[in-house]
């Protein structure tokens, strides 16, 4: 599920309180700066960057400096940005996704889930995987929780295999979204997940690669922050290299 950060002028820090207590209610993780906050404006970024929405709380259409900023920094981020009211200030207007009530936010992030594959999801496994992958193989990665889902009503719509290189190394083999939902940032909210539980593993890194080739997943890995550590160039027909990524947490 994803979390949100609420921004908004300490004229509305009581407003943006209640916004919080409702989305906790709802068991939706979210932060908002405190007035008390004696990391300042390093704080907000960080609370930025630890979340997937930022919701601007503006109930009289107005947006100050600081939240005007958090806004710059959130978009190159790359992250999902709402209002609650209609920005006044045309030229910044545009630069979010719309406006969105509370109720619909909240409805937005609880119909996707993240979740380990149960045995009951071996059928949509095997649609979203490779031809070859057995049986056998799906049931001791789902049993192992090595196969992460994003759903939705139940429909699963994003996928992710792991494995082990030499038993300790953890290593994303695939990513992949249903057409779809492509785009709105699921594939980035499955790696996060994967991230957050692997370090409860006690694991600080995790490996990818993808083909020299492919312009799309070598995209897509810098932009989840994966950074290239090397390459293997006589791996496949045609002189294509096999592009090694880390992400490092």
């Amino acid at each position: 599920m994803k979390s949100v950060y609420i921004a908004g002028s300490f004229k509305n820090l009581d407003k943006t309180k209640v916004i919080s207590d409702l989305l906790s209610k709802e068991d939706i993780k979210n932060d908002y700066s405190k007035s008390n906050d004696e990391k300042g404006i390093d704080g907000c970024l960080k609370r930025i960057e630890d979340n997937d929405i930022l919701l601007i709380n503006n109930p009289d259409g107005t947006v100050g400096k600081s939240v005007v900023f958090d806004l710059g920094y959130a978009i190159a981020l790359k992250k999902e940005i709402y209002s609650l009211s209609e920005i006044s200030d045309p030229p910044i207007s545009h630069m979010t996704k719309g406006v969105i009530s509370k109720e619909d936010l909240i409805t937005k992030v609880k119909k996707m889930k993240i979740e380990f594959a149960k045995p009951t999801d071996l059928t949509s496994c095997k649609a979203f995987d490779f031809d070859y992958v057995s049986s056998n193989d799906f049931k001791n990665d789902i049993e192992s929780r090595r196969i992460v889902l994003a759903k939705t009503h139940e429909k699963v719509i994003g996928y992710l295999r792991l494995k082990y290189l030499w038993y300790i190394t953890p290593f994303v083999e695939l990513v992949i979204v249903d057409k779809e939902y492509r785009g709105k940032g699921i594939g980035k909210s499955l790696l996060q997940f994967t991230v957050e539980n692997l370090k409860k593993d006690g694991k600080n890194f995790l490996l990818t690669s993808s083909q020299s080739d492919e312009p799309g997943p070598n995209r897509w890995n810098k932009s989840a922050g994966f950074r290239k550590v090397g390459s293997i160039e006589t791996l496949h027909e045609g002189g294509a290299q096999e592009l090694f990524y880390r992400i490092d947490f």
